[in-house]
């Protein structure tokens, strides 16, 4: 049987290496005594919105909630970290949901302040250290 090589997509601004890249839409956030607490909707390339990423701002992880289990649940997000990388390693480690998720927003927040500073004529200066 022939190795099939699968195709991959650079997140630009996380260095995550992933069969695809997620995005988000109706992203909040409020700032709270132990932090910042979000929320906004996942969602896939092919399949729409298919849960929230939420974080309480209390210093817990962040987390996911599916909107159809059987649709794209946690199984299935599972089986997207076990296929992703960052900074050429493996992010399946026991943290791994949990940087999956910050980076998600991360890598969205990113382009909205790129795509901000572009609009004003600006350039953004950022610095990256690996995992």
């Amino acid at each position: 049987m022939p190795n099939v090589i699968e195709s991959r997509t650079r997140w630009p601004h996380t260095g995550i290496e992933a069969p695809y890249a997620f995005t988000i839409s109706g992203f909040s956030q409020v700032e709270t005594h132990r932090g910042v607490a979000f929320s906004a909707k996942l969602v896939h390339p092919d399949r729409g919105v298919v849960g929230l990423i939420a974080n309480e701002g209390r210093g817990g992880p962040t987390t996911s909630s599916p909107d159809d289990p059987a649709r794209f649940g946690q199984r299935q997000l599972e089986t997207f970290l076990q296929r992703c990388l960052q900074d050429g390693e493996p992010m399946n480690d026991p943290l791994g949901m949990v940087s999956l998720l910050d980076e998600i927003i991360n890598e969205a927040e990113t382009e909205q302040a790129v795509v901000d500073m572009r609009a004003a004529g600006k350039f953004l200066v950022r610095s990256y250290m690996s995992r």
